[in-house]
């Protein structure tokens, strides 16, 4: 079995209640998923580790497009360069969620990765009083995520 295998066993199990990861977590229905390498602290008191492997998996790459040129100035687009092992993973979960509307399942990542990829990828939004905090003292909501291309 393959690392990307293992990782949607273990979060079908976490999913399903069968078995607990310091990286999942039941929240308002759905299974929350820490898809970042560092701890995510939540405004509940809940703490989720990191993934390194998801993390990893989820990685996309910032590219820009020139859209135009005026007067020296560089109009770009940035657009976000997937990876197919990324790709399977999200479309795993989006049939996941397909299949399990009681029980669907959000991957926590990146707002780069949350832009590239979409829902159900989704990026946490830190409170305000430490969004300016070093990460390792920020504290972003549980009930509470950016969303793309939902």
């Amino acid at each position: 079995m393959g690392v990307l295998e293992e990782l949607l066993e273990e979060i079908y199990l976490a999913s399903r209640g069968v078995r607990k990861y310091p990286y999942c977590v039941k929240y308002g229905g759905f299974l929350l998923v820490n898809a970042t390498p560092h701890e995510l602290k939540f405004n509940n008191g809940i703490t989720l580790e990191g993934n390194q492997e998801l993390a990893e998996i989820l990685k996309a790459t910032p590219k820009e497009e020139l859209v135009k040129e005026e007067l020296g100035i560089r109009f770009v687009r940035t657009t976000f360069e997937k990876n197919e092992t990324a790709e399977l993973l999200v479309s795993a979960i989006r049939e996941h969620n397909r299949r399990n509307p009681t029980s669907p399942i959000l991957l926590i990542s990146s707002i780069i990765s949350a832009q590239a990829y979409g829902f159900p990828v989704v990026s946490p939004i830190t409170t305000p009083e430490t969004s300016r905090k070093p990460p390792s003292e920020r504290i972003v909501y549980i009930g509470k995520f950016n969303v793309y291309k939902l």
